[in-house]
């Protein structure tokens, strides 16, 4: 996974608001193993369950013409 990719997100869900990662990878694992290790690693290090997680090929997450991540572009791939 790259480091600077990972863009954590909350959005609705049944008037709730979840946590959904969105990450660029070009790692050889499974994404069924590659989400697990993320899931465990977020809920050890913050306390937190993400719910949805999306791995895409590096470069998929929609930038702005600066190189900088559209989080709300991102948002509504979750």
């Amino acid at each position: 996974m790259r480091h600077k990719s990972p863009q954590l997100l909350g959005y609705p869900d049944q008037g709730r608001t979840r946590l959904g990662i969105a990450a660029e990878t070009d790692l050889e694992i499974s994404d069924r193993r590659l989400k697990l290790a993320i899931r465990t690693a977020v809920a050890e290090e913050h306390g937190v369950q993400a719910r949805r997680i999306i791995l895409v090929p590096p470069g998929a997450l929609p930038r702005t013409t600066s190189g900088k991540l559209r989080r709300h572009r991102c948002r509504e791939t979750l």
